[in-house]
């Protein structure tokens, strides 16, 4: 079965537009991680293309976190250091196994 028809994610491709999207991608974001039952840090890749269309290409469950890659990169975007997000991933990991 695929993935798309098993968790119900079909509807999500192309369906927000950029005017607010920042809020209905984080929304988005948060309902794949749940649907696809992730734990722990995890990297979804998104597209938008020119006319505001959002695409999800994948969902990347084990996402490098070296100084240089993608997930460090990003999170420097959102005012991260390199050194707050390990902190952030650690404190995250440690609470979630608290629980």
């Amino acid at each position: 079965m695929h993935y798309q028809l098993f968790f119900r994610l079909s509807d999500m491709r192309g369906c927000l537009r950029q005017n607010g999207s920042k809020t209905k991608i984080e929304k988005l974001t948060k309902r794949i991680y749940q649907k696809l039952l992730l734990s722990g840090y995890a990297r979804l890749d998104l597209r938008m293309d020119a006319v505001g269309d959002i695409y999800v290409l994948e969902a990347n469950p084990n996402a490098a976190i070296t100084h240089d890659d993608e997930l460090a990169l990003s999170a420097k975007k959102a005012g991260y250091t390199y050194e707050g997000l390990i902190e952030r991933l650690l404190k995250l990991g440690l609470q979630t196994h608290k629980s």
